[in-house]
């Protein structure tokens, strides 16, 4: 009986220090993926309206980036996501990026970001709107892919659209919630890799009856 009780606490101790272990492992993991973690900031928003025929669009200017993080930036870049109305582009960035931004410092910067307002259609007391997402991306040296988003409320009319609660970053440019995000590069590269595949199975089924029946009962899309 007390050798029973011996073994069991045996295995118990064992699985305590397994545990604790692991978990020392999983701290030190972390502590070492955050000293090497960017934190990219967007700096200088100005904006400037223009107005070429019937067409009215605003050129929106960022012209420093600040690395508040722990860690190098690498091949930073930025563009916005499912900025379209009804097929029609409502905003767009210029491609500008920027190789390395080392920790703490603040980068001259040349983003652009372009609003057509002829093909917005949504309202606030008579004044057009358009909310969007501004992805900014870059990496680190340790393998992983930071996403930072800048959820915007913008306004054509720059004096009156304001929305309390919201951060003015320009005349008429709302900032709501801004947040980031961390994946792996190899689980980016898994996915990418997975999308292909997809493709290229619907491609291929659509010559194959057999193969075009698998596809459309697994539901599979190529997004």
């Amino acid at each position: 009986m007390v050798s029973d009780f011996s073994t069991i606490w045996s295995a118990v101790a064992a699985t305590c220090s397994a545990i604790a272990a692991l978990s020392i492992l999983k701290i030190q993991h972390d502590n070492m993926i955050d000293a090497a973690r960017p934190e990219i900031v967007l700096d200088g928003w100005k904006r400037n309206p223009r107005k070429v025929g019937d067409d009215s669009f605003d050129k929106i200017s960022i012209g420093k980036v600040i690395n508040v993080g722990n860690g190098t930036a690498l091949h930073m870049s930025m563009n916005f996501d499912d900025a379209i109305y009804k097929g029609s582009p409502i905003a767009g960035t210029t491609m500008s990026r920027i190789s390395i931004i080392p920790k703490d410092e603040k980068v001259d910067f040349e983003g652009e970001l372009l609003l057509w307002w002829n093909n917005v259609e949504s309202k606030i007391n008579d004044f057009k709107y358009m909310s969007v997402k501004l992805k900014v991306y870059c990496l680190c040296s340790k393998g992983y892919r930071y996403e930072t988003t800048y959820n915007l409320m913008i306004g054509e009319n720059t004096e009156k659209f304001i929305v309390g609660g919201m951060e003015s970053l320009a005349p008429g440019v709302m900032l709501g919630v801004r947040s980031t995000t961390r994946t792996p590069i190899w689980r980016l590269k898994l996915l990418s890799r997975t999308k292909e595949i997809k493709v290229k199975l619907i491609e291929y089924s659509k010559n194959h009856e057999f193969l075009n029946k698998i596809v459309s009962f697994l539901n599979i899309k190529s997004k």
